[in-house]
């Protein structure tokens, strides 16, 4: 009785081995200019439920880019209602590089761009713990 328990028992753990499903995935890693450098297979168990962590819910910041594109100047504009509430801007490459950051309380800003080549930027404004970035175009 012994020997039949014990061969019951080591197929059932072979077959819960063998019941794990797998689910290849295909990653791949790419460099600045977008060209494709890495493709990587990863497999993982299916079976694992993924646990999905909870997203904070995203915080606007009411505020007004413009013109976009731009020549020479960007104003930003803050709600009224917020207040005089200290800003921090930086203006980055499509690199992610810092080209320009300033800090001010004030409701309207200008950044002077001219110094800056033509192409895509992102403007990222902080205020406090919250942040927004804006995309920005430079003729």
């Amino acid at each position: 009785m012994k020997k039949i328990l014990v061969a019951v028992f080591l197929l059932g753990g072979s077959f819960g081995a063998f019941a794990q499903i797998t689910c290849p995935e295909i990653h791949f890693t790419y460099d600045a200019s977008g060209n494709r450098i890495k493709r990587q297979l990863v497999i993982t168990n299916c079976n694992e439920e993924k646990k999905a962590q909870p997203q904070e819910p995203e915080v606007v910041i009411p505020a007004n880019v413009y013109p976009n594109p731009c020549k020479d100047k960007i104003n930003i504009d803050f709600d009224s209602k917020e207040g005089a509430v200290e800003t921090k801007v930086e203006l980055m490459d499509v690199n992610g590089r810092i080209v320009c950051t300033y800090t001010s309380s004030s409701l309207q800003n200008q950044i002077d761009v001219t110094p800056y080549p033509a192409g895509n930027y992102l403007l990222k404004v902080i205020r406090g713990k919250d942040q927004r970035t804006f995309n920005v175009s430079k003729n």
